[in-house]
């Protein structure tokens, strides 16, 4: 008893002494923390999103535009984005499947701001006209915005698909430059006959008409084939859920849901949620399944092309490696539009490439190949195992 009271007795006095110091040493502190500077702090962006009608969108993906600054609109089409510089304008982006891309440019701190989703057509309209890539006096051409891609995609297969000579003589079993006859070829087999060739070669031709489109007939015309204006206008692709791969007897164009735009309107699906109207994200556009069409089918129980059901039994499908990773990897640059005044640029890792190499090209080919060399002797023998590991 005796012994407990002394340490009572010298704990009262120690513990008040220390609370005293800790005392001393927090008042200390006050002044210095207000005399230090204080930024201001970060500021927002606040609104709703909404459709035509005035109804809330939910679920709306909503990003400070070329950044990754996002959020999701709530069930009432609230949104709220924190984290910005205070009096930079910005612009800030709204959509959702089946709308295109709403953008307003604001200067945070700011509330209440409203972005209406308009929501883009679901049929097809065949009396479209395509717009060609290649830049003249007075076009509208892709090339006219896009300067960067052009020389990509005219050194690339898809730009030469209704120019190529290896494919003309086959199709139509000559020599190279067309002048003799060397069989066989689709035109000597099927005479008089269109073949389906065209639905992946020539899909801008072949899409409104099934197996009735002649490659000969559209030779040397950009807007026949595989183009800028015709990818881009691709809504959606039909796999079968069954399989997960492409319907028999469906080659390109069949098993592609084109959605060209009415008169006096336009659309171009891409793999941005950022870039407004006319615009819409299309995600399947940077996954392989977008692919599968013109490098999957089989005609007659006879596969023509087997790449997209070969990449599905790969690693890579497990893995999450599409085909793009590889034949569309960014290159650095940092606009996809307009760079010469400044316009759209993004983060360069968000821009794919059309350069897209394939087997003539050396460098993709060295990048898919693993080479294992193992040698052992014995006796006056060397036996030597390759291994080949795609």
């Amino acid at each position: 008893m005796i012994e407990r009271r002394l340490r009572q007795n010298w704990a009262t006095p120690l513990a008040g002494v220390l609370l005293a110091l800790l005392g001393g040493l927090l008042l200390a502190a006050l002044p210095l923390r207000a005399m230090s500077p204080a930024g201001p702090p970060p500021a927002t962006v606040a609104g709703i999103v909404v459709d035509a009608s005035g109804a809330p969108v939910s679920g709306a993906t909503v990003r400070i535009r070329a950044t990754t600054n996002v959020t999701a609109s709530q069930a009432d089409g609230a949104f709220l984005l924190a984290g910005l510089a205070p009096g930079a304008p910005v612009m800030v982006t709204a959509w959702a499947d089946g709308f295109y891309v709403a953008g307003q440019t604001v200067t945070p701190t700011v509330a209440g701001i409203t972005l209406a989703l308009r929501a883009y057509h679901t049929v097809d309209h065949p009396d479209y006209v395509w717009a060609s890539p290649l830049p003249g006096p007075g076009s509208s051409a892709c090339g006219d915005c896009h300067p960067m891609i052009l020389p990509q995609w005219q050194g690339n297969a898809h730009g030469g698909a209704v120019d190529n000579a290896r494919f003309f003589s086959l199709y139509n079993g000559t020599n190279l430059s067309g002048t003799e006859s060397v069989p066989p070829g689709f035109g000597q087999d099927f005479p008089g006959l269109a073949g389906n060739c065209a639905h992946c070669h020539a899909p801008g031709a072949a899409v409104d008409g099934y197996l009735t489109t002649d490659m000969n007939a559209v030779r040397g015309a950009v807007t026949a084939g595989i183009h800028c204006d015709y990818c881009h206008k691709i809504g959606g692709v039909f796999l079968d859920p069954a399989t997960g791969t492409v319907y028999p007897n469906a080659p390109g164009t069949v098993s592609q849901k084109l959605l060209r735009p009415p008169a006096g309107d336009d659309i171009f699906f891409g793999p941005y949620d950022d870039v407004p109207d006319p615009d819409s994200r299309l995600p399947a556009i940077s996954e392989s399944r977008f692919c599968a069409p013109c490098h999957q089918f089989s005609f007659w129980g006879t596969p023509i092309y087997a790449s997209f059901d070969e990449w599905l039994a790969s690693p890579y499908a497990a893995e999450g490696q599409t085909c793009q990773d590889c034949h569309m990897a960014p290159t650095g640059d940092a606009y996809f539009a307009l760079p010469e005044v400044g316009g759209l640029p993004h983060p360069p890792e968000t821009i794919p490439s059309h350069l897209q190499p394939g087997a003539a090209d050396e460098d993709l080919l060295r990048e898919t190949v693993t080479l294992g060399l193992e040698a052992v002797q014995t006796g006056a023998l060397l036996q030597v195992t390759v291994t080949l590991t795609n």
